[in-house]
């Protein structure tokens, strides 16, 4: 199966139901048994892989989310088929910016809106020029706001402006959702690379860190951008 959609039919013990705002943990788990069959008893499991994801539940409800494997380097990788005119929304953990980049063969992207309500709501989104140098395409943008690219899209973006001040959960799986759109169909299989530059001595939250992801150092009273400069 590819997804799955929590209902209050899954808490089943006393005192433990599905409540919007309380934190849950979703496990995943790939299982070989001894004999071939779905049989799960602990006496038949030959391997098993975990992958846990918290999540808070809203009463508004929410888009569904792709989730990503981790790269040895540090990046999230996708695959996911893709079409145009469709928004994909993904979520690979938290960082003070994100490099988003597609694979070869895969569809530019046309289009995308970061998160609302995340620190001051602003961002900074970037493109690269034909010298591999960042080029600012957008300042405080907007989140929820749809921000697109030139006629045919862009196969690398950056996205910068994320306050540590926020406080987001690297192991909430909504954390930080990023709608995606593409120019035409095919395979996403990219990255989103986290930015983990100006790191802080800030506290680790409280649940198991699942995945690794740094947490930059930036000021509050003004926004730090690429090659040092503040404003």
């Amino acid at each position: 199966t590819t997804s799955h959609t929590v209902t209050a039919a899954d808490f089943k013990v006393a005192g433990f139901g599905f409540e919007p705002g309380r934190n849950y943990s979703f496990e995943i788990s790939t299982l070989k048994t001894r004999d071939g069959t779905a049989n799960g008893q602990n006496s038949n499991v030959y391997a098993i892989s975990r992958v846990y994801a918290d999540f808070t539940p809203t009463t508004g409800g929410g888009p569904p989310v792709n989730l990503p494997v981790v790269l040895a380097n540090g990046s999230y990788q996708f695959n996911m088929a893709v079409q145009p005119g469709q928004t994909y929304y993904i979520d690979p953990l938290v960082a003070t910016g994100y490099i988003y980049q597609t694979a070869t063969g895969n569809p530019n992207f046309a289009s995308v809106v970061l998160p609302v309500g995340i620190g001051d709501n602003l961002y900074d989104i970037y493109g690269f020029d034909a010298l591999d140098n960042l080029i600012l395409l957008a300042d405080d943008w907007l989140g929820g706001s749809v921000f697109t690219f030139a006629s045919g899209g862009v196969s690398r973006f950056e996205v910068l402006g994320i306050e540590t001040s926020a406080a987001l959960d690297p192991a909430n799986a909504t954390a930080f959702i990023t709608g995606l759109t593409f120019v035409g169909p095919g395979e996403f299989t990219g990255t989103q690379t986290p930015i983990t530059a100006f790191v802080a001595d800030v506290p680790e939250p409280a649940s198991l860190l699942l995945l690794t992801a740094g947490i930059g150092l930036l000021s509050l009273a003004r926004r730090r951008h690429p090659g040092g400069e503040s404003s």
